[in-house]
């Protein structure tokens, strides 16, 4: 059984994207997981 991001994004409660589309495209470049610590923090507190 394969899990996809979309399959466990299912279950979330709170759902982020900081790459919208296709991974390795001109829209991606630059962004990192980093960015995700911003939207993390909040819920942490």
């Amino acid at each position: 059984m394969e899990i996809t991001v979309q399959r466990i994004t299912a279950y979330s409660k709170n759902i982020f994207y900081t790459k919208k589309g296709e991974y390795n495209r001109k829209l991606s470049r630059g962004k990192y997981d980093t960015l995700l610590l911003t939207e993390l923090d909040p819920l942490l507190t």
